[in-house]
């Protein structure tokens, strides 16, 4: 039965203009009201329908309704979707995503710290059983975290919701900091380097799938933005406790120690924050699997019940994260998408072999082999992991974690390093935190496509400092590779690798994805003392191949996916639309081949 909502004042008992519901023939909010609600109702206040009334969560959120969502097209409005105040980046959502940040700022405080904490450990002989530290040694200390890293990466894809994730992560991040603080040995400090990665891992997987599940599409990059700000944020505070404790004894202790009071106060924040609306629907869809019915029809009403309590909490649930007091067309329009695609795949997932038998509903994430077996998932894959290589490619995360050591590489002395890797957190903070404006209005396989052969340039800058003997010229191109790097490829690698799955994968894909970034960091991190050894001019050559075998990458196997909700990824790519904007696709055009539509897999 369809349900519309109007706005009427009945001319019998002048009564104040009030939302009402009523059962009618026409298309409308379907979504608001069960069937069975239907027959417990009693009072007849209406006089074009004998059966209608007041519902007290449609009287406060209905008001802006009309017409509902799937009747969008005849509401006779026509102001873009951008315009609504659900669809921008109002300030209590930008409020929310830095909360959520600071599960991002403790990994990107691990980062900015892992250089300081490491020479001051290395250089002041921090373990009185271990006096010596090798290139490969060193490297282990802060690639350690990596390794289990992975491990993390690949857990979040069994954590129920992104806010458990985040909340587990908070803790092992606490735990694993203070491990590290306190160790007598070695082995201690290389066990919590491993629980503290473990944790990280975590977070990497749960903070964008987090943010892009509550952020609209017109605001998505900003959003995600303000999760790369908060990292750099972290990074920064890092580098500069890091370059604080860098000539006192055990300095070391209390810099990597310092991040437990980051990892409880994420806990704490991410304790009061709500789940994600398609969490809610997740769920919904879950509990609707507890119940076997022995009729489809039984099955049915279960399944109308348990959606329209998720409804009700996933509209409340938006409203708070956005800051919204009542719901707008937008946002209704695209709640009603998130419904439509949970409830299209419980219907295609169900299974109704007969009237007489038990009718099941809901089925996990594809499995590894179905998702491989899929050419369209697969393709997905595949894109989201190349753009999780980037970080490691283009060297931002091997001069993240050495940042000291690279500038003493060129020719900086030794608290002259610390500054300037102070300078170039500081540098890339000030490119992150407005990087917002820009994330949106430009498209992704642009800025990747720009910042990737600008990084490539700043390393030739800085090959070129090294010929002429001037310290300062390689470290100015150091500098402006991070700042070209967090303008334009950083944010993007979140933003890419959080949106391009669907919702049948999404979890397993943001795992995979960050299980690949984990181990290209790991490999990257692990040799750069070694890299480092064979000179400078082997360093910079280096990634400005990879830089540009990156940028590659990109343009081979990176969809542009500006301006679209999370639904509408998804239906590009089963229609076969998505990866038309690819560079093979382009080319294939030009020659007159076009692309035969995706199958579904």
């Amino acid at each position: 039965s369809k349900w519309h909502l109007y706005w009427d004042e009945p001319p019998r008992t002048r009564l104040p203009r009030r939302l009402r519901r009523c059962r009618t023939g026409h298309r409308g909010c379907d979504f608001l009201l069960s069937t069975r609600s239907c027959r417990e109702l009693e009072e007849p206040v209406c006089p074009r329908c004998p059966r209608c009334s007041i519902d007290p969560f449609v009287e406060r959120y209905g008001g802006r309704l009309l017409g509902g969502a799937e009747a969008e097209g005849t509401s006779g409005s026509t102001e873009p979707s951008s315009l609504w105040d659900s669809q921008r980046l109002t300030p209590i959502l930008f409020a929310n995503c830095v909360i959520i940040g600071l599960s991002a700022g403790l990994a990107g405080y691990d980062h900015g710290a892992a250089s300081g904490a490491l020479q001051n450990l290395v250089a002041l002989k921090g373990l009185k059983r271990q006096r010596h530290f090798g290139p490969l040694l060193q490297g282990w200390v802060v690639a350690s975290a990596w390794v289990s890293n992975i491990i993390g990466n690949l857990s979040g894809y069994y954590m129920p919701t992104p806010r458990i994730a985040l909340i587990v992560a908070g803790l092992l991040e606490t735990s694993g900091s203070l491990l590290t603080g306190f160790a007598p040995t070695l082995s201690f400090l290389i066990m919590g380097r491993l629980v503290n990665g473990f944790g990280l891992g975590l977070n990497a997987v749960a903070v964008a799938q987090y943010v892009s599940e509550v952020a609209p599409a017109n605001a998505r990059g900003g959003a995600i933005a303000v999760q790369e700000t908060t990292f750099v944020s972290g990074a920064f505070i890092g580098a500069l406790v890091g370059q604080h404790f860098l000539r006192i004894r055990h300095g070391w202790r209390t810099i990597w120690g310092l991040a437990s009071f980051f990892g409880g106060l994420a806990t704490v924040t991410m304790l009061r924050m709500p789940d994600t609306p398609r969490s809610i629907y997740r769920r919904a869809a879950r509990s609707a699997a507890t119940e076997t019915s022995q009729t489809p029809e039984a099955a049915q009403r279960h399944l109308l019940q348990v959606l329209e309590e998720a409804r009700r909490e996933a509209m409340s649930t938006m409203c708070q994260l956005r800051g919204l007091d009542f719901p707008d067309q937008a946002m209704l329009t695209e709640l009603e998408a998130i419904e439509r695609t949970y409830v299209s795949e419980l219907n295609l997932r169900g299974r109704a072999s007969s009237s007489d038998g038990p009718q099941e509903w809901w089925q996990e994430e594809l499995p590894l082999l179905e998702i491989l077996q899929s050419p369209v998932h697969l393709r997905l894959l595949l894109a989201g992991c190349a753009v999780n290589t980037l970080p490691a490619l283009s060297g931002s995360e091997a001069q993240m974690n050495y940042a000291g050591q690279m500038f003493r590489m060129v020719g900086f002395h030794y608290q002259d390093a610390a500054s300037a890797a102070v300078m170039m957190y500081g540098l890339k903070l000030a490119m992150a935190a407005p990087s917002f404006m820009w994330l949106d209005a430009v498209g992704r396989r642009t800025l990747l496509s720009y910042g990737l052969r600008g990084v490539t340039a700043c390393y030739g800058l800085s090959a070129i400092g090294l010929a002429l003997h001037s310290p300062h010229i390689s470290g100015v191109g150091m500098l402006a590779s991070q700042a070209i790097y967090q303008s334009c490829v950083g944010p993007i690698a979140w933003i890419v690798s959080s949106e391009l799955y669907p919702s049948d994968m999404r979890a397993r894909g943001c795992a995979l994805a960050s299980a690949t970034f984990s181990i290209t960091t790991l490999l990257s991190v692990q040799f750069h003392p070694l890299l480092i050894s064979r000179g400078p001019f082997t360093v910079f050559a280096t990634y400005a191949a990879t830089a540009q075998a990156a940028w590659l990458l990109t343009r081979v196997t990176v969809p542009e996916t500006k301006g679209r909700s999370l639904e509408e990824i998804q239906e590009e790519a089963f229609q076969g639309r998505l990866f038309r904007r690819t560079s093979i696709m382009e080319g294939r055009s030009l020659l007159g081949i076009e692309p035969e539509p995706d199958a579904a897999g």
